[in-house]
Parts: C-alpha cells; sequence; structure tokens
C-alpha cells in the first residue's frame, strides 16, 4: 500500500496493480507468473522512489492460490477473491467511497511470452472462437500476422472499464520499443460475464470463461462495476521452446532480449498508468529543503494526544529517519505503548502523512484504516508536528478514532548534533576571563607576597586556571566512547544471564531471560518477532527472540543481510554465564551500540537469540531436542530463507551469519587450552594448532570456525576488525575447513577428519549450512605469511626497460619516489616520445607489429588454441590501455568443449544537447578473430583485426570525442564447419550472430534507439593481399552474369584482373549514406595504385532465406555478406559494407596454408583501409569536423580545474533512493591531450572503476564502467566538472543500471576536493568552526600570558636598576634585604 493525499478520505480514488504468485502443480513458474510478480515489484521500486506524493492510494497485490486446486482452491482465484472481500470492499466503505469510482484495477498473469514466429500463437477453438462477439478483430489481426504471438492482450468489459483500457492502450502508443509490440483488446461484451459463465447463459460463455478464469474474475464477480483490466501474453496459447504442457517445474522459459524488452514495456506501461490514475505530478518541491531545517532522524518531539475534553495524554514522536525522497520512518510511544509509522512529507502542502509501518495478519483491515496526518512547521526553538490520528489505531480503543495531536521539539533537544554558537562563544568568552584575571594577577603582582621560588600564590591560581580552561575545552570536544563497555557486559551477565536458563530445571530463570530479550529489543526500536515452534517432544515448543534493524535497501532484491545469533538456553542444571550468557552479552551490547547509531545501513541487521540449541538425549525427562540446534533449525528455514526468497535474494549474496556461542573464558596460563588430537596434521586446523603450542598451549584466544574459501570474505572482515581493535594480549586463531558441504561429510563420515570437523559445528553452524551450502557463517567461540619485498627495492631505484605496445615497443624509465613500510609505494614513469606519424594516422609499423607479434599464426579452438587464447588477452589488454569500455560477450557454442568469446570494445560519445543522454547512435567496426582450422591466420583474418586495433588506438587518441560511441567488435566462430569434428559453428558467423542477437538488438531496444538510427556497420575480413600482377584475380563461378556484378568484371578484365583493390560489398541504395562517405574519405587518401571495388547487392532483405529458383543468384549474395549478413538478418534497416580483398579469389604467391609475406606494398594498402575506416568513422559518429580546436585556443592543460590531477581524491555523497550515502572518487591516470580519465568510485565496502572523458568545451565530466556486464552497459556517470574554494568539485547524476550498487535510475552526485572541502550545505562545518573558535581563544589565551609576562619581567628589571641606583653602590645587598623582609613577612601571613 502506497498512501497518497486523499487515503483514508472519501475522496480516494485508488489503483491497483496485481499479479498471481502460486504456479500450476508441476509447472514451471516464469512465465506464469514469475513475470507478472517482477512487474508488479519493479513496479512497485519505481513508484515508491518517486519524490512527489500523489493524490491517491496505490496497492500493488501478489494473491496466493490463483490456481485451481482440488485440495486448496477448487474454483482458483481464492486469494484475489479474499483481497476483494475482505480488504478493499471494507476499506471504501469505511470511508464513504464508491468502488465505480476506483482508478482501476490491472491484473498481469503470464507477460513474458514474446514468440514472433508463425504459428507460434494459437485460438482455443478457433472455429468458436472467430466468432464469438468481441473477438472478430483480434482473429483478423493475428490471421493476417501468420499466427505470430508478438502481441500482449488487454482484455476490457467496454460497459465499465473503457477509461482504464484506453489509458492502457494511450500508455502503450506513446511507449516506443524497437519490436514494435502491439496490443490486442478482446471485448468481454457483457459487464455481468461473471454471472453469465457460471449460468451457461451464453453459446460462447466456455471461451470467455478461458479467457478471464483468473484473478479478474473475482474483482468482476464480487463488483461489477468495478474497473479492471486482464494483461497477459495468452499463456499456453501461445508456443515457446517447447510445449507448455510437456514442460516439468524446472523447465522455465528462456530470458530472451526480446522477452525482457517484451516484460519491460509491459511494466513500464502499467507504471505509468498507476501514475496518471493516482494523480502523481512530474514536478513538486523537495521535501528535504521545504522540510524544517532540524527535521532529521534523531528528532525527538513530545506533547499531548487529545482523545475528549479532558483526556489528554502524554506521548513521544522520534524520527528514525527522513531520506531525500521524502520517506520518513518514526516511532510515535508513550510509557506503555508505541507504534511504528512510516510515510511521506509532501514538500508542497508541507504536511507529513503518516501509516502503520507494518500489519498483523489478522487485524491487517483494521490497521489500513490507521492514519496519523499533519502539518509540520518550524518553530522558532524547534519544530511542530501538528494534526489528527484518524481510523482504527489501538490508541483510545477498539473502534474509529479521531484524535488531535500537538508535539513539539523542546529547546536543545533537536537531535540535529551540538549547538555552533555556544561552544564558539565560550570559548571566546573563556578567553576574556582568562585575559581579566590574567590582567589583575598583574596588577596585584606589587603587592602580594612572594614565595621561595620567584612565584605567587596567584601565578599557581593562574596555572590552575589554564589547566582546568584546557581540560574542560578539550573534554567539551570530546567523541563519545563509540565501543562496547565492560560495566554494560557485566551488568548483563550478573543480572540477567547468571542464571540457569533449562525448561526443566529453572523455566522462570529462561522465562525472565527471554522477556529481558524481548523488551529490551522493543526498547532499541527493533522489529521484533516471537516465533515459536516445535521441537522432537510434542509436549515442549521452544521460542525464538529475532530483532531485525533494517537498512535502506530491506525488502528489496539488493538486500544483503547480516545475522548474529546466541542461543539463549543452558544445560540442564548447569551454570549458565558461560555457556551462553557471554554470548547473549555480546549479543544484547552489540545491538544497542548499532541501534544507537544516527547512520541509517544498507541492509537489513538480524539479532536472533535462539532456543533449544542443546542436545539432550530422549531418556532425559522432558528432552526437547534431540539432535540439537533446534531453534536455529527452524530459525534457518522458516524465516531466513523464506525472506530471501521472498525478496528475490539469492542466499549466497548475503553477508553472513555470525554465531556466538562460549565467549568469555580468557586464560592466559600455560598448559590452559587442550588441542584435538594430531590437529597439527589435520587441513584446516594446522596453522593454528602449532601456533598454540609454540605459545605455551595458553586459552588466551577466540577460536573463529568457518570454511577457508567459501566463507572468506566473512572472517576476513572479522579478522581485520579484530586486528584494529589493537589489544595484542587477546589472540586470534582459526579452524578453517576445507570443504564446502563439511556437515554432509560429518554425517557421512566421508572425510577422514569427519570426527574432528564435526567437534567444531556441532552447534548452530550446522543448521545454516543444513539450509544451504551457500550460506556464508562463521563460529566464534572460546575453546599467512607475509613476504618482503626485495632488498634492492628502495626509495630512488630506478628500472628501465621496454614497453610493448602495438605500435612497437618504447623505452620506459620507473623511478621509486617513495616505499612505506606498510607497502605503500608512489612511483615515477617516463616513455618516450611519441612519433608523428603515430599520433592521429594509421602506422605501417604498428600495423607490422601487430600482425607480426601477435596475428600470425593460427587461432583456432582445435588445431590451436593457446594461440586463439593468446589472441584474446592481447585483444582485452590492449583495448583496456586505450581506455576503452570492454565487455566480454560470452556464448555457448555447438561444440560442448568450447564457449565463443566476442570481445567488444566501446569508445563513448559525447552527446548532443538536441538528443535524450541515452539515445546513442552508434557506429560498428567488426572484424572475426579466430581462424579456420588449418588457416596461417595472416590476412584471413589477422589484417582485419590489426586495423581494427589501430583504427581503436588512433580515435582513442584524437585530441576530440565523436558525438555518438564507436563500437569496436571482434568476433569469434566465424568459420562454417559442418561435419567437422568438434565443429564450433557448422553454419558460420556464430559470434557475429549472437553479438547482434543477443547484445546489440537487446541494448539499443532499451534505450529505445532504433536499429534504423545505427549510423552504419563496417565488416573488415581480409583486407592485406594486395597483389597487382595480371591475372592475380580471380571471380567465383557465375559472378560475371551476376546482376550489379557483372559490371564490376568488365572493369576488372579491362584492367588484366590484377589483384590491386578493395572490394565493398554493400547493397544498392539502401547502404548509400554509408558507402558514399566511405568513397570521399578514400579518394581523398593518397596512393592511387590502391583501388576499390563496390560489388552491391540489390535487394534490401538480403539476408533473409529465399527461393532460389526466383533468383538464381541469392546464394551468391548471402556468400558475400559473410558477417555482415547477421546484421541485415535482425533488421534490414541497419546501414552496412564489407571490406575484403576477397580473400581465395585472390592469388597471395605462396602455398594456401602458408603465411602472407608482409611487403611494404601490402602494408600500405592496410594503412590506406585502416585510414579510411577511421575518416569514415569520425564521419559518421560526428566528431571529425570537431578535431581541430581554433587557434587561440588556450594550452589543453589549462582547461582542466585545478586541483582535478593524478591521485586526486573527491569525497562526497551520492543520493540514494533510500538517502544520502558517503562515497570517495580517486583520479587513477589523466591523460594528455585527449583528457582521457580512470577513476575510481567507492565507499568502505564496494568499488567500481570507471573511465570517460573531460569534455573542455561543456566543462562536464563523462564517464562509464570500464569492464561492465551487459546489464550495467547503460550505466552514465556524467555532470559539470568546475573549480571551487577548495579545488575541484564534480556534480552531476548517474544513469542506467549500475550493476546492481543501486536501483536503476538518476543518482545525484556531489563530489569535492578533500582538501578544504566544505560541508553539503556550502558552509565550514559545525566541527570546524568550533574548533576555529577555540583555537582563537587559546591564542588570545597565550597572547595575554606572554604580554603579562613581559610586562612584569621588564617592571621587574626597571625596580632592580633604580634600586642599584639609590643605593650608592650596594643595590644586590639591599635587593637580598628586602627579599628576605618581604618573605618573612609572608611566613607570618601564613
Amino acid at each position: 500500500m502506497w498512501p497518497g493525499r486523499n487515503t483514508g478520505t472519501a475522496l480516494d480514488r485508488p489503483v491497483v496493480l496485481t499479479a498471481s504468485v502460486d504456479t500450476g502443480n508441476d509447472k514451471p513458474g516464469r512465465d506464469d507468473n514469475g513475470s507478472g510478480m517482477a512487474a508488479v515489484v519493479e513496479s512497485a521500486r519505481l513508484i515508491s522512489s518517486q519524490t512527489c506524493v500523489q493524490d491517491h492510494t496505490i496497492f500493488f497485490g501478489v494473491f496466493d492460490f490463483e490456481e485451481r486446486s482440488d485440495s486448496a482452491c477448487v474454483n482458483g482465484a481464492c486469494g484475489s477473491m479474499e483481497f476483494v472481500k475482505n480488504i478493499m470492499q471494507p476499506y471504501v466503505s469505511a470511508y464513504g467511497g464508491e468502488v465505480s469510482k476506483y482508478g482501476g484495477i490491472i491484473v498481469l498473469d503470464a507477460v513474458l511470452n514474446y514468440n514472433n514466429t508463425e504459428m507460434a500463437q494459437s485460438l482455443l477453438n478457433e472455429t468458436v472462437f472467430k466468432e464469438t462477439p468481441g473477438m472478430a478483430d483480434v482473429y483478423n489481426h493475428i490471421k493476417a500476422d501468420n499466427y505470430r504471438g508478438n502481441f500482449i492482450s488487454a482484455i476490457y468489459r467496454p460497459a465499465a472499464d473503457s477509461a482504464l483500457h484506453d489509458a492502457f492502450n494511450k500508455k502503450w502508443s506513446e511507449s516506443v520499443d524497437a519490436l514494435q509490440i502491439r496490443v490486442e483488446s478482446p471485448i468481454i461484451p457483457h459487464k455481468n460475464i461473471t454471472s453469465i459463465i457460471e449460468k451457461q447463459s451464453s453459446p460462447f460463455w466456455q471461451v470467455y470463461q478461458q479467457l478471464i478464469l483468473h484473478d479478474v474474475y473475482s474483482f468482476w464477480k464480487m463488483v461489477e462495476d468495478m474497473p479492471a483490466i486482464f494483461v497477459t501474453d495468452t499463456g499456453f496459447a501461445r508456443g515457446r521452446e517447447k510445449d507448455y504442457f510437456q514442460c516439468g517445474p524446472d523447465d522455465n522459459m528462456q530470458l530472451t532480449g526480446d522477452r525482457l524488452l517484451f516484460l519491460k514495456k509491459i511494466t513500464d506501461v502499467s507504471t505509468a498508468v498507476l501514475r496518471d490514475k493516482a494523480g502523481t505530478r512530474e514536478e513538486c518541491r523537495d521535501p528535504t529543503t521545504e522540510a524544517p531545517a532540524n527535521f532529521e532522524g534523531g528528532l525527538e518531539l513530545h506533547g499531548e494526544l487529545t482523545m475528549g475534553a479532558s483526556d489528554r495524554r502524554s506521548y513521544s514522536f522520534l524520527v528514525s529517519s527522513f531520506s531525500s525522497s521524502g520517506i520518513v520512518h518514526a516511532m510515535l510511544s508513550n510509557s506503555t505503548w508505541s507504534k511504528a509509522l512510516t510515510g511521506r512529507y509532501d514538500g508542497d502542502t508541507h504536511r507529513l502523512l503518516l501509516r502503520p509501518k507494518a500489519v498483523v495478519a489478522n487485524d491487517a483491515f483494521d490497521t489500513l484504516l490507521c492514519g496519523m496526518t499533519g502539518n509540520l512547521d518550524k518553530l522558532s526553538d524547534g519544530v511542530l508536528y501538528s494534526g489528527q490520528l484518524t481510523g482504527r489505531c489501538g490508541i483510545s480503543g477498539s473502534g474509529q478514532e479521531h484524535i488531535t495531536f500537538v508535539l513539539y521539539s523542546e529547546q536543545g533537544a533537536l537531535g540535529g548534533g551540538p549547538s555552533l554558537a555556544l561552544p564558539v562563544i565560550l570559548s571566546l568568552l573563556s578567553s576574556v576571563l582568562v585575559s581579566a584575571m590574567s590582567a589583575w594577577c598583574y596588577y596585584k603582582r606589587e603587592t602580594t607576597c612572594v614565595n621561595q621560588f620567584g612565584t605567587t600564590d596567584l601565578d599557581e591560581m593562574v596555572l590552575k586556571f589554564f589547566v582546568i580552561y584546557a581540560v574542560v575545552i578539550f573534554k567539551v570536544t570530546s567523541a563519545t566512547d563509540p565501543w562496547t563497555t565492560t560495566d554494560n557486559l557485566r551488568t548483563l551477565l550478573n543480572d540477567h544471564f547468571g542464571d540457569n536458563r533449562h525448561h526443566v530445571t529453572n523455566p522462570d530463570g529462561k522465562d525472565a531471560a527471554f522477556n529481558f530479550i524481548d523488551d529490551t529489543f522493543n526498547g532499541y526500536g527493533l522489529q521484533v518477532v516471537d516465533a515459536d515452534f516445535y521441537t522432537d517432544n510434542p509436549n515442549v515448543n521452544g521460542k525464538n527472540i529475532v530483532g531485525m534493524w533494517p537498512g535502506r535497501l530491506t525488502g528489496t532484491r539488493l538486500d544483503r543481510p547480516i545475522v548474529l545469533t546466541a542461543h539463549y538456553d543452558s544445560s540442564r542444571g548447569k551454570a549458565a554465564v558461560q555457556d551462553n550468557g557471554s554470548g547473549l552479552a555480546a549479543l544484547m551490547e552489540a545491538a544497542r551500540l548499532i541501534t544507537s547509531q544516527p547512520c541509517i545501513q544498507d541492509y537489513l541487521v538480524v539479532f536472533a537469540a535462539l532456543d533449544m540449541e542443546i542436545k539432550e538425549s530422549p531418556d532425559h525427562n522432558d528432552a526437547a531436542c534431540y539432535n540439537g540446534y533446534c531453534g536455529s533449525k527452524d530459525f534457518a528455514e522458516q524465516y531466513m530463507i523464506r525472506y530471501l526468497d521472498s525478496v528475490g535474494v539469492n542466499v549466497a549474496n548475503i553477508n553472513g551469519v555470525i554465531i556466538l556461542d562460549s565467549i568469555l573464558n580468557f586464560n592466559d596460563t600455560l598448559g590452559a587450552q587442550t588441542l584435538p588430537p594430531n590437529s597439527t596434521q589435520i587441513p584446516g586446523l594446522k596453522e593454528s594448532a602449532e601456533s598454540v603450542q609454540q605459545d605455551g598451549f595458553k586459552g588466551n584466544f577466540i577460536l573463529v570456525a568457518s570454511r577457508e574459501e567459501y566463507d572468506f570474505p566473512l572472517y576476513s572482515a572479522f579478522y581485520n576488525r579484530w586486528d584494529q581493535a589493537g589489544q595484542p594480549q587477546y589472540k586470534r586463531q582459526s579452524v578453517l575447513l576445507p570443504l564446502k558441504d563439511v556437515v554432509t561429510a560429518v554425517e557421512t563420515q566421508s572425510d577422514p577428519n569427519w570426527n574432528v570437523y564435526r567437534e567444531f559445528i556441532s552447534d548452530d553452524l550446522t543448521s545454516f549450512w543444513n539450509s544451504s551450502t551457500d550460506i556464508k557463517a562463521m563460529l566464534l567461540t572460546d575453546t599467512n605469511p607475509m613476504t618482503e619485498a626485495p632488498a634492492a627495492f628502495r626509495e630512488g631505484l630506478q628500472m628501465s626497460g621496454t614497453l610493448n605496445m602495438p605500435q612497437g615497443g618504447r623505452d620506459l624509465t620507473i623511478t621509486v619516489d617513495e616505499f612505506t613500510s606498510s607497502g605503500r609505494m608512489g612511483i615515477t614513469v617516463v616513455l618516450d616520445a611519441i612519433g608523428e606519424e603515430h599520433k592521429y594516422t594509421a602506422s605501417t609499423e604498428s600495423l607490422r607489429s601487430i600482425l607480426e607479434d601477435h596475428f600470425s599464426e593460427n587461432r583456432h579452438h582445435v588445431t590451436n588454441l593457446p594461440g586463439k587464447l593468446a589472441a584474446e588477452t592481447y585483444i582485452y589488454d590492449t583495448l583496456k590501455t586505450y581506455g576503452m569500455q570492454i565487455y566480454v560477450d560470452k556464448f555457448d557454442s555447438e561444440y560442448s568443449g568450447y564457449k565463443g568469446k566476442n570481445i567488444v570494445g566501446i569508445w563513448r560519445g559525447t552527446g548532443t544537447p538536441e538528443l535524450r543522454p541515452m539515445q546513442d547512435k552508434p557506429v560498428i567496426l567488426g572484424a572475426h578473430y579466430d581462424t579456420c582450422r588449418n588457416d596461417p591466420g595472416v590476412d584471413e583474418n589477422g589484417s582485419g583485426v590489426a586495423a581494427l586495433m589501430e583504427a581503436a588506438r588512433v580515435i582513442s587518441s584524437l585530441p576530440c570525442l565523436p558525438v555518438h560511441s564507436v563500437v569496436f567488435a571482434f568476433f569469434d566462430l566465424k568459420c562454417d564447419e559442418s561435419g567437422a569434428d568438434k565443429a564450433a559453428c557448422a553454419d558460420g558467423q556464430c559470434g557475429s550472430k549472437y553479438f547482434v542477437e543477443q547484445t546489440l538488438v537487446p541494448y539499443l531496444g532499451y534505450l529505445d534507439v532504433k536499429l534504423s538510427d545505427v549510423q552504419g556497420v563496417i565488416i573488415m575480413d581480409s583486407i592485406l593481399n594486395y597483389n597487382n600482377s595480371k591475372g592475380s584475380q580471380t571471380a567465383p563461378e557465375g559472378f560475371e552474369n551476376t546482376p550489379l556484378w557483372d559490371e564490376v568484371y568488365v572493369e576488372e578484365e579491362a584492367d588484366g584482373m590484377r589483384g590491386n583493390f578493395i572490394a565493398i560489398f554493400t547493397r544498392q541504395l539502401y547502404d548509400q549514406p554509408l558507402y558514399s562517405v566511405f568513397h570521399e574519405r578514400w579518394d581523398e587518401e593518397c596512393d592511387p595504385q590502391y583501388k576499390r571495388r563496390d560489388v552491391l547487392f540489390p535487394y534490401k532483405n538480403i539476408a533473409e532465406e529465399a527461393d532460389t529458383s526466383t533468383d538464381p543468384y541469392w546464394n551468391l549474395y548471402q556468400d558475400g555478406s559473410q558477417d555482415l549478413g547477421s546484421f541485415w538478418k535482425a533488421s534490414g534497416d541497419i546501414k552496412g559494407l564489407l571490406l575484403s580483398d576477397t580473400g581465395g579469389a585472390r592469388h597471395k604467391d605462396v602455398g594456401a596454408h602458408e603465411k602472407l609475406p608482409l611487403t611494404n606494398e601490402r602494408l600500405g594498402f592496410l594503412k590506406k583501409i585502416t585510414n579510411v575506416v577511421i575518416g569514415t568513422t569520425m564521419d559518421l559518429a560526428g566528431g571529425r569536423e570537431r578535431c581541430h580546436p581554433p587557434a587561440d585556443a588556450r594550452p589543453i592543460e589549462n582547461l582542466i580545474p585545478e586541483g582535478f590531477v593524478e591521485g586526486a581524491q573527491l569525497e562526497g555523497k551520492l543520493s540514494l533512493p533510500g538517502g544520502a550515502k558517503d562515497y570517495s572518487f580517486v583520479v587513477r591516470t589523466l591523460t594528455l591531450p585527449t583528457l582521457r580519465v580512470d577513476a575510481t568510485l567507492s565507499n568502505s565496502t564496494w568499488s567500481l572503476d570507471v573511465s570517460g572523458h573531460f569534455w573542455p568545451r561543456e566543462r562536464v565530466l563523462a564517464l562509464r564502467i570500464q569492464v561492465p556486464k551487459w546489464t550495467s552497459l547503460s550505466c552514465r556517470m556524467i555532470g559539470p566538472l568546475v573549480e571551487s574554494d577548495s579545488g575541484a568539485l564534480y556534480s552531476g547524476a548517474i544513469h542506467g543500471s549500475c550493476s546492481g550498487a543501486w536501483p536503476e535510475g538518476h543518482i545525484g552526485f556531489t563530489l569535492q576536493s578533500s582538501i578544504g572541502r566544505k560541508t553539503a550545505g556550502g558552509g565550514v562545518g559545525n566541527g570546524s568552526l568550533v574548533a576555529v573558535g577555540i583555537l582563537v581563544g587559546v591564542i588570545l589565551t597565550l597572547l595575554v600570558g606572554a604580554a603579562v609576562w613581559y610586562f612584569r619581567k621588564r617592571g621587574f628589571e626597571t625596580t632592580t636598576g633604580n634600586t642599584g641606583t639609590a643605593g650608592g653602590g650596594k643595590p644586590l645587598e639591599r635587593q637580598r634585604t628586602l627579599r628576605t623582609s618581604v618573605v618573612n613577612g609572608c611566613n607570618l601571613l601564613k
């Protein structure tokens, strides 16, 4: 339920988005109805992340028992029927609303199956279907489209649902998609359709029943006037990979790119309808700026709730959090009652709208009727919140309540941190006071007794005052200790966990412990679950207490919970301080500390006090848990695993489980510790056992039991914290089990050390690893070597050598500038200058180096797999050095022993003001890097790869950036190997097909970019073999008679059939915008001996299958398209051309399996082709004319903001949906003159490498993830980079999906140089101003003290000088006499 402004009033017009959660018996659940649930959850995420408060309530309903079942739900739709009957209808009637005025209900059921193949769609009984009223148009459309399943159905009743259906259709037409998915609208002509079906009063009732016997049936049956539409892909009536009725429960539908785009559009359109119907505004005031300044997490308000004329009660209102999107979590309470609330602050109306945070199953409806709404205003001394509590909140009793409230923050209790003015004023006043005291002391100095040491009592008093002043100043500014206190732990153990806690020997003690834990958890503000469970004894139940501290991402698939557990029961009749009062005390203290922190964490933290850990034989009286750890088993299986499943979190992704069991017994005496037999020989125990032996068997350590490989992220984090905490007398040792499924190994005794391992998992660890071996867990209980750097590696060391680059080796010198004991070092790297030839054009030496060093041998997965892997590594590493965004596209081949791998480098464009940020229209350059089975690999296709690599080098080094991105695609598995042994690609072009179908088309569809908008595709395949000898060129059979090709043949004959040209395979007219640019660039280049020939195809749809009897030349055309055909098969609208030296049709002057010699003519040929491709690419990408800055332009280095240099660190916040979060941004490299930037964005637990460019004209820094996954290709971090008072300031937004680091959307960020960095508010932080005030006070005090000392000293010297003059020759004696007299007088006075 997402409340709006009118929620709980007669003006509310709720809208509902629903899907069912259950599946058919033994049927897969992805399409039916995982797809519907995914859409509902995603829509909820999108809508709840919006800042603007809508007018009406939005319900998101996920219903159980939609499927018909003889045992559970005979007629189907039981869950939705329950919702309508017990929630929707009572909710509307309680506030005097009308169901017919609902905004509408959208029911989603099976919305994933997009199938564009012919005959994929069936129509049940087709003969009856086409005659059914309301179905004729649908039937005709489907039939005309050859029964393709490429549409979504929106079923509706015109009499009641037209407005909702029309809104859905309107939003659908406004949402453009690459697949051009249409909506079909089966019409149900009867408003009372459910009655007609049940009475079978229409001859077509069975057709209608098949269409709507889903959750929509419940809405139309219960309230005929309720507007609702049913959105579906028609379920089992549409073909998929195999017949639905043959699918088992694990035989899920494949998630292809088309299907995900289909589901995405349905989700987006449904969300847009909900927003419109709910009255959501597109723009609104920022709630964080409109709210009172002190309204933030930690603010506490106090006041009264007025139940009646004479019934006023005192209450407190504590704000737990206030996020940047306006979401508020709070607690309303008094001494005996509390209720957790959540809601939103409306920046437009300045009203705070709250509802109960959670509902209890048996009174869900009552809880929905509770609302707390009022104005939030700023007072001179704080915040005022006043308004009404309405509905059934359970404050004054049962029934409807109308309670007024006035709550305000008390002065000095605003929870916003220490007052700024007070410390500054106090520090200055104290300085004045010290100065006055010092002056008074100086004045009194001459009339005050001097002691034996030359100082007065006033001097001592002044010294004491200075000391007290300093102590007070530093005491006031010191931070509170955030760590555990031994006093708290002692109190917990003595007062609460010191007695036996067994259900037989001391049930009262156990109950007291349970109540204390439960009350304390509630007092800390945790969400508490008291979980009863069955034990092995049917007469005894156990009870766990679970306290949950939600984070920003709790309840989402991004949650990564951390669980801290300890069992609170004890052994029969045994003392219970050690086992396990100690673990409980640590658990309770950890809960206190974590819940007292002002910051909201990202993930859920769970504190679980577990029952029935102790194993007891059934022979004991009333034994409850025969095998032990019953409580942890119930918690793991019934709560933790189910929560993770419900929110879509993979159990392997949680942060982990920490178990505390007996952690008090520290014993530093020799021989206090025993070890299992032969422990120094057992894997996982050896190192720790040897360490304990060497330490004299002292029991001075905590033992960490975990699995070495699988739990490393958890126990390594613990080790880091342990080591940082100091106190080296407390040591740690480890038992790192070498098995993942150690529980099974112990139970089956399949490991030779099972009996030893059993001792370390015979506790609650077993429960979690039994539930899933993917759970990271470790047990804490009270029972790596580093190598130094070589001695010569020190500061000042110089090393020289050669850096192997694509254009050849370059001299390299490295100097070690800094090398610290912690391993931190700084180095300077010097490379020799790049020759002019290498800068902005292709280099023959570079091309030669690439071919000779990396692509001069076979690269086939059977005949030379190592050579192929080496080529892949070279391509990947080189593109990375150029600053490309790199995407590795792995795919299954037709040979199970080999996976194909495409390598894609993306040089991102800048975009233009008239283009949307994500509407990139790329230029694509491609070449396959593998070879056929026995090919030597130089011409075919080392030449194409060399040109592609050289183009990447040149384009990435240009002093300009293109408008559109340039994609460098290196394809695998080009050769067709039908019938060959271990053939991976029978028909050829497997790599390019996969790239186009599974990467390019879905990605462009995600960006809403049409395939026709791709600027062009240039494929290079065998482009080295230049042969100017007569007769060196041949032609395939029939070439001379092929339409359009015959002209080429005539030209070749006239030239003596010389192989002195590059062949350009492209489609006449359709690709002219591309090949005309290529022609211009070719003709601009010198070297007229290198010619070109256009080999044109006459058809746009050349890649499609055709009847050769219609056109006998079709096969020739298709063979000529090679990898380009993969693009044309996806869409004939893609403009493309293929460059080739015609391969085998041209003589090589060597044997078929010999390497083609790299002559200067051939390298010159390859260079010209490469330069023309570079020029064409920059023209198409919109960057060629931008490569020449004006003559009076400033030096490039002067365009960069001061402080933005390599190594610079910027600090700031990202405005995530759950609230702002601290992040750091470190500049790794800044390359001139291209202004390429490589950086790392990180926080304390996460980092992301990004790369991009600074655009000097726009003063914008645009970055992308350097090595993204497919889902994060769209991630873009962009914003102005400018100079500020403190250095560089980088602010803007992060768009798209970014590796799951945060929800997809637009994430704001502000990052600033850390030196002199100001606070987010633009001023110096309070702590800094306090420190300044204190510093000023100290300096003034010291100055006054120095002045007093100076004048005292000068006055004393003047006095002694005068005495000497008046005394006539005996000044020292007179001085001594005077001092003695004064001292004697002082003694008498004392």
